[in-house]
């Protein structure tokens, strides 16, 4: 009596793909024969299952229902490190059972693997690999948890805010921000030690931010071009953001949204952002005339149709700056397709908001040459009543 687990889901998982475990018993061949799958999530029992198998002597198990509800969206800290509280851990325990009656016999138990709130495309979760992402105190050259086009920089307003999440399974990180000027010059730095989260930190490296938590100054950023993220001791790939010099209106947008691989991005709409109504009456008509004492007057004061309440659905559309075509296609991946759109306000609150897209398209530079991206963004509706 044996059961053999073959396929395993990565280290670090996104929760919303499959999640999935292959396996095996030589004891298929038993009469009233199937696997009792019990699901732990966060080391607790949570669920049963029965599953037969499919594939000669193997059968698998997709977790990612169970993933999926159990890990939320990511926080959205103002402070430098936060724990982004988006896992749970998964794991599972196979019993083969048969016989006449139906008992439990061998059983085997799974390993607990880290799910985060994610949902890749097919193509990017089959190419996933965690082992060149998560933080173990051994690899180097990590990757920050990130699907922005890699041959580009995000760029932030110095009152602006920007965020990076890690996967990691160690205790602490080693970080040092460095400024440099527009000719490569360095302006400042500071190193600080961060205790890292349960699995995924979520770093804000806002430039307030960074002067708020670190020795780095205002009177830094004034001159400073573009600043750099790097771990001490190699272990992550040095990360480069550039300040925003591009020709913003006073009305532009910065949203953050949750992107298909779970992790918090920003961008900021440079353009004229316009606010419309769109009002929904309800009324009535009524008869012209009223009664003044024992005289029925008519006269202009008086309506003949009213309204007894109004629905004010209000959008506003807002426009990017020109984009690179592949900064396009990253838009329309992952903005456009997200659950979770927040718009910045002038104090740095993320205020939840919905988008609307009626059609999204990838544009190509053989094709369309230069072009911007707009989206709009459902407001908050008024409904207005009256007597």
């Amino acid at each position: 009596m044996a059961v053999t687990i073959h396929q395993t889901p990565e280290a670090f998982t996104p929760s919303d793909n499959p999640v999935v475990w292959t396996f095996s018993s030589d004891q298929t061949a038993q009469s009233n024969f199937y696997y009792q799958i019990s699901i732990y999530i966060d080391d607790a029992l949570v669920a049963e299952e029965q599953i037969f198998p499919e594939s000669g002597i193997y059968a698998k198990y997709d977790a990612s229902d169970w993933a999926s509800n159990s890990c939320n969206r990511p926080t959205t800290s103002t402070a430098m490190e936060a724990d982004a509280a988006n896992t749970c851990e998964v794991r599972i325990t196979i019993t083969e059972r048969y016989g006449t009656p139906v008992a439990d016999q061998a059983s085997t138990a799974g390993t607990n693997i880290v799910c985060w709130k994610a949902g890749m495309f097919n193509e990017d979760f089959a190419a996933w690999d965690s082992s060149a992402y998560v933080v173990d105190g051994v690899t180097t050259d990590l990757k920050w948890l990130t699907n922005f086009p890699t041959e580009y920089y995000q760029k932030v307003g110095l009152t602006e805010h920007v965020r990076l999440m890690l996967l990691t399974d160690e205790t602490d990180v080693d970080l040092t921000i460095t400024l440099y000027d527009e000719d490569d010059n360095s302006i400042a730095s500071a190193s600080s030690t961060y205790g890292a989260a349960n699995f995924v930190s979520i770093f804000n490296f806002a430039p307030d931010v960074i002067v708020d938590d670190t020795a780095i100054t205002d009177a830094n950023f004034s001159t400073c071009s573009y600043y750099i993220i790097s771990e001490d001791s190699g272990e992550v790939e040095d990360y480069r953001f550039e300040i925003q010099t591009d020709c913003q209106y006073d009305s532009y947008k910065r949203l953050h949204f949750l992107s298909t691989w779970g992790s918090i991005e920003s961008l900021s709409y440079n353009l004229v952002s316009r606010v419309s109504n769109n009002p929904k009456s309800y009324g009535y008509r009524r008869y012209w005339g009223e009664w003044n004492s024992s005289a029925f007057e008519f006269n202009d004061s008086q309506g003949t149709d009213l309204d007894f309440a109004k629905i004010v659905t209000r959008s506003m559309r807002i426009e990017s700056d020109w984009l690179f075509e592949e900064i396009q296609h990253w838009i329309v991946d992952n903005l456009h397709t997200s659950n979770l759109v927040m718009i910045e306000d002038t104090a740095g609150v993320l205020l939840e908001r919905s988008i609307k897209a009626r059609r999204s398209e990838k544009k190509w530079n053989k094709e369309d040459q230069l072009f911007t991206d707009k989206v709009t963004v459902v407001m908050p509706s008024l409904i207005n009543a009256r007597l």
